[in-house]
């Protein structure tokens, strides 16, 4: 039977608006996917989102617990893990899909209409996975996904019954690969999770499962009565389970046969019936996706105080005294409700100090759900439905979770009950059936409600889920409250069960804890015979108890015994009529005091107007019984014709009365010693309960604040951990570059202190690795710098890098660099000290200077006038006998330019020559030789007529970068 559904079929008509929008919008993710994760979640995140495909089918919402005071480097550590944007949630941000949104620090986060909004966490008890979960499941409905990995404690636990109620999906990471197993174990406990699978596995069977869900979205082929399918469904699952959904509503049962369909990747019905033939775990899952319960203590607050307000008084007040109170809780689930109604009831009898017997029947159909009430286990996120004073009150904490109190679970008889086929308890004061009709047809709906008026006492209570209602019943139950739905039962006619039973209906007096209830058993034709044989031929007998309850009656007593009006009794001293009552009280308590028969003969009685004797014999039989059983003979006298006046036991009643006087006084003397000295140890304990109490919820309080913190601290750890694993890489990565490179680096705090030094620079400075610590001014090096210390303290002041070139006493060349080293925070935190190595190129230098000065000097002594050029036009240049033919001195070449005035270039006919017809223009325009170009110039007051050949000079990137020129002076005659 589904039990605790959800409050309201509104869920499923958002969740399929919600379904019909388009996936391929960037706006509108398929599914939304909420992961939980606390103590050894990185590592669980990290192979999670190294399997994330990039898809704009999902949006991922993350959810840690985290440390108030510490600065979350989630986004930086999974961001190396997906190629998907990630980054911390801001307030009011609208939800895209192929993103990552992670939680930050001191936060909590719900979603509603598509965007993510952020509330400080909560001072006492914080579940921010819980709360997540909860409002992704109302606001996404089908299309929430949730996802429980590595943590501790239980937070999620309600969350996922949340997503499970509102149909989505739950997916938990295996104990074995989960650091810390308590989250994932706690919500596999719930009963609702889909898949259980290492977080690697997880993304790939996501996806399968959105494409499926895709493809079904597309296939026009849906479940219908008419099909004929359904019904092959509902009775394969009545095969193996024996449970009938054919009167549940259709919708309900159709929705959830398609979201089986989507995960199994059934496109069709016919394909999902094949499936449920071949794989038979698959219709027990299907049976648990029909049975889905969701429930909480204390669920819709408000209407439990309307309970303990109202009509407890009215229950309690109305009760004859020594009546027990009887409740029962018709699809109890997983036991919170039937466990909260107890915690009410002795509520109201600690603060009005009564002590009734208090029986709570609890049903339901699911089994496995049942296992979980009689233990009465839950996790610690009840704290939030339940208050500290009554978790510590009604339960003691065992493990990672709360256990019921013993007085309480007592009270509450948990047993497998069919509400539609088996029959209803009787003379109830209290029905809470709630959330269980809505899903059922309303033809069986009228049935149930009937057996709960045949189960009501008159002006008893019945208590049904906000969604609900009475229908035609409203004439004889009457709403005390429309809008939590508790009705009073007007009694008058009282409808007969309104479905056909096989064994008579139970009561609470004769159910044991968690099991069905037993019907009397048939007696077989032989058993039969044997009763009527001795009926017939044995006197009046009657078999009692030990508490002198009547368990069988021999013949007719009609002479002894009498029905009396009230309730009825089944104490066999109650019953008897009173001229042997006195008598058959000494008679069986004697018989129980010696453990012997007793005898006593000759008792008169009146039966019919007649006096007559009889003499009554009480047995006792022992054998095979825990307890001890009495019968009760009343043999006729020998002779009843003797005229007895009367046969008188005055003085043995006399007798017996005055020793039960004496033993009565000293009862009461004794009592009240015993009352009063109960009186104050009960105000001592009550006092030492009330600081007990206190201690204990400051305790428990105590203990979860530190087990927040001590999560908090291992999820620090773990990413302390992983950036310690990327900073020790990146310190090997550099020393490895630094060893390739060979260059010699020393690093230096503010006080001159080396810190740490690579291989290369120990050949100048000498440092061994005991150096580590010393001042580098106490090192002796391998090269004298006597300004070292001050260039350390000028850099350290000026924050300026300084360069030195240096040389040790083997010729090896070196440039020395000073550089400040800085924090992130702009604060020189010292000097580093750089060596690199410049003896080749040094070298390469001195020999290219050489080879230069006797390229210079060959060309010098060259008999042809010879000039250079650069880039710029300055002369470079000029050897002897271009000095002599130009008429300029060996200072002026490199400040004469090749068009100066001091050469007064003209041409052949006197004029004066544009910049860009000379040679070397004429050479850098082209970038190809002049050959004979000529032009007259005037030396030293002679006008000379001069032949230029030259050509260009490129430099690296094939352009002109100067230009080499021969130079010869012409007579006028051209020769």
């Amino acid at each position: 039977m589904i039990h605790g559904g959800s409050d309201s079929n509104d869920n499923e008509i958002i969740a399929e608006s919600h379904v019909e929008e388009s996936p391929q919008s960037n706006a509108v993710p398929l599914a939304v996917v909420g992961i939980g994760a606390s103590a050894g979640g990185l590592e669980a995140l990290q192979d999670f989102f190294d399997n994330v495909q990039p898809s704009e089918m999902f949006a991922y919402i993350v959810v840690q617990h985290l440390s108030p005071d510490y600065k979350s480097l989630m986004p930086e550590l999974l961001s190396r893990h997906t190629s998907l944007p990630v980054s911390h949630i801001e307030d009011g941000v609208k939800l895209e899909s192929g993103e990552v949104y992670i939680l930050p620090p001191k936060k909590n986060v719900s979603v509603f209409q598509g965007k993510l909004f952020l509330t400080p966490q909560e001072p006492s008890l914080n579940l921010p996975i819980d709360m997540f979960f909860a409002s992704l499941a109302e606001e996404y409905g089908e299309r929430a996904v949730g996802v429980v990995l590595s943590g501790t404690g239980s937070d999620g636990t309600r969350g996922v019954r949340a997503i499970k109620e509102h149909g989505g999906m739950v997916m938990v990471q295996d104990e074995g690969s989960a650091s810390f197993d308590g989250m994932p174990k706690s919500a596999i406990a719930t009963g609702v999770v889909d898949y259980i699978l290492p977080p690697e596995k997880m993304p790939d069977e996501l996806f399968r499962v959105a494409q499926g869900h895709l493809r079904q979205n597309g296939n026009a082929t849906r479940i219908t009565a008419s099909s004929g399918i359904l019904s092959k469904i509902l009775s394969l699952v009545k095969t193996k389970t024996g449970m009938d959904f054919s009167y549940y509503k259709e919708n309900t049962i159709v929705r959830r046969i398609e979201r089986r369909m989507t995960i199994c990747q059934c496109e069709t019905p016919s394909e999902y019936l094949e499936y449920l033939n071949d794989n038979t775990a698959e219709i027990q899952i299907l049976h648990r996706e029909f049975l889905i319960g969701v429930t909480r203590f204390f669920r819709d607050s408000e209407a439990f105080e309307a309970i303990k307000d109202k009509i407890l008084p009215e229950i309690f007040n109305s009760r004859n005294p020594g009546d027990p109170i009887r409740v029962w809780v018709a699809g109890c689930s997983t036991g919170e409700e039937a466990y909260s109604i107890a915690i009410l009831l002795n509520e109201y009898c600690i603060s009005n100090s009564i002590r009734p017997d208090i029986k709570i029947f609890a049903t339901d159909i699911d089994r496995s759900a049942l296992e979980v009430a009689a233990q009465g286990i839950y996790p610690l996120s009840i704290a939030v439905d339940a208050s500290m004073e009554r978790l510590g009150r009604y339960f003691f904490k065992k493990g990672e979770g709360y256990q019921i109190q013993p007085q309480v679970r007592k009270q509450v008889i948990f047993a497998h009950h069919n509400i539609i086929k088996d029959p209803p308890f009787q003379r109830t004061d209290l029905i809470t059936c709630r959330n269980l009709l809505i899903y059922l047809q309303p033809v069986l709906q009228k049935k149930i409600l009937a057996n709960f008026q045949f189960s009501l006492n008159d002006n008893g209570f019945l208590f049904l889920g906000t969604s609900e209602s009475v229908g035609d019943s409203a004439s004889s139950l009457a709403p005390l409250s429309n809008r939590w739905k508790i009705y009073r039962y007007n009694g008058g006619h009282r409808p007969s069960p309104a479905l056909s039973f096989n064994r008579e209906a139970p009561t609470l007096g004769n159910m044991s804890s968690y099991a069905e209830p037993i019907g009397t058993p048939r007696q077989d034709e032989g058993e039969a015979l044997m009763t009527q044989i001795m009926e017939s031929c044995m006197p009046p007998t009657i078999l009692v108890d030990h508490e002198r309850s009547i368990q069988h009656i021999f013949g007719e007593i009609d002479d002894f015994l009498q029905l009396k009006a009230g309730r009825p009794q089944m104490d066999i001293l109650k019953m008897a009529r009173d001229s042997i009552s006195i008598p058959l009280g000494s008679a069986l308590q004697k018989a129980v005091k010696t453990g012997k028969e007793v005898r006593f003969p000759g008792v008169g009685y009146k039966a019919g107007g007649v006096n007559k004797v009889v003499d009554i014999v009480v047995r006792v039989f022992t054998k095979g019984y825990s307890q001890p059983r009495y019968s009760v003979t009343f043999a006729s006298s020998r002779d009843d014709n003797i005229n007895y006046e009367s046969v008188d036991i005055d003085e043995s009643v006399r007798s017996r009365i005055n020793d039960l006087e004496q033993e009565l006084q000293f009862t009461k003397e004794n009592l009240q010693a015993t009352i009063e000295e109960l009186e104050t140890s009960n105000e001592e304990l009550q006092a030492t309960n009330e600081e007990l109490l206190a201690s204990n919820e400051e305790l428990q309080s105590t203990n979860e604040e530190l087990q927040s913190v001590n999560e908090e601290l291992i999820t620090v750890n773990s990413e302390y951990q992983s950036k310690i694993r990327e900073l020790t890489e990146l310190n090997e990565d550099m020393d490895s570059l630094m060893a390739a490179t060979d260059v010699g680096i020393v690093f230096l705090d503010r006080e001159m202190v080396i810190r740490r030094y690579t291989e290369a620079a120990t050949r100048v400075f000498r440092i061994i690795e005991s150096d580590v610590g010393r001042p580098i001014g106490d090192l002796s090096h391998a090269v004298e710098i006597p300004s070292l210390i001050e260039d350390l303290r000028s850099c350290l002041s000026q924050e300026e890098i300084i360069e030195r070139e240096i040389r040790d006493a083997e010729g090896n060349f070196y440039v020395l660099k000073i550089i400040p080293h800085e924090s992130r925070e702009a604060r020189t935190r010292g000097v580093l000290l750089a060596l690199m190595d410049i003896t080749r190129p040094k070298q390469a230098e001195e020999a290219l200077r050489r080879e230069h000065n006797l390229f210079l000097r060959v060309m010098d002594h060259t008999p042809v006038a010879t000039t250079m050029v650069d880039g710029s036009g300055k002369l470079s240049f000029a050897n002897i006998v271009a000095r002599e033919l130009l008429g300029i001195k060996e200072d002026e070449v490199g400040n004469l330019s090749f068009n100066d005035e001091k050469f007064m270039i003209t041409d052949l006919q006197g004029n004066p020559v544009d910049d860009d017809e000379l040679p070397f223009m004429q050479i850098k325009r082209r970038k190809e030789c002049v050959v004979d170009f000529r032009h007259r110039i005037v030396r030293n007051g002679e006008n000379l007529l001069l032949s230029v050949t030259g050509c260009p000079v490129f430099d690296s990137e094939d352009m002109v970068d100067g230009a080499v020129f021969k130079i010869e002076a012409v007579n006028e005659d051209g020769e």
